[in-house]
């Protein structure tokens, strides 16, 4: 029993060990009982059905409190956040949790408000430090991406213009660099099958 968002109940990280112990053995099922609650209002639901739960059940439920008090607000301390940070490196959810989430956010929009939050959390970003650019470029060598996904981006960046501020941050970014002879290579066959593909196109058109 508890209070959270969508993604919540999906979720099998950030549990008590109680609550870990007892689905390593039983399956479970998710049920909403309430949607769309102030805090105050799920505060106090949640120590309702925590204690009407425990009654019915002998006691048998997963819930380590009272309920109610939540963590709503509270501000961990940088070690707390750390430790946190160490726990969940390298976790990754189980193809079941991610449909979930998935299918619980399916067709979800979000709020003018909150389009613009991210878009202004997205603007005002402190800048990657190299390690972290590191590790992103690390993560992504090796990795091809298949035709369907490249023509997707492709489609969603047709006649995005970008800003002038934009373009000079990646002026300066790729300011002095070299590519390698394997990248160069790359790059050349890269245009001259585009252009054959062009160029096929245009002779298909005329044969027409």
């Amino acid at each position: 029993m508890g209070i959270g968002n969508s993604k919540r109940p999906y979720i099998d990280s950030n549990r008590n060990p109680h609550w870990n112990n007892t689905t390593s053995k039983y399956a479970y099922m998710v049920t909403i009982l309430y949607k769309n609650l102030s805090w105050g209002a799920a505060c106090v639901l949640e120590v309702e059905l925590i204690k009407k739960y425990r009654a019915i059940s002998g006691d048998k439920l997963c819930n380590i409190t009272e309920g109610g008090e939540g963590a709503k607000g509270v501000i961990h301390s940088e070690e707390t956040k750390k430790r946190k940070s160490i726990s969940q490196k390298g976790k990754m959810h189980s193809e079941e949790t991610r449909a979930k989430i998935s299918a619980t956010n399916l067709g979800r929009k979000m709020s003018a408000e909150a389009v613009a939050k991210v878009k202004a959390a997205w603007v005002f970003r402190a800048p990657a430090s190299e390690e972290t650019r590191a590790k992103i470029g690390a993560a992504q060598k090796g990795t091809n991406r298949s035709e369907e996904t490249r023509a997707k981006m492709s489609a969603a960046s047709m006649g995005v213009l970008k800003s002038e501020a934009h373009k000079a941050k990646l002026r300066d970014a790729n300011l002095g660099k070299t590519h390698s002879h394997e990248t160069l290579a790359k790059m050349r066959a890269s245009n001259k099958a585009y252009w054959l593909k062009r160029k096929a196109a245009q002779l298909a058109e005329v044969s027409v």
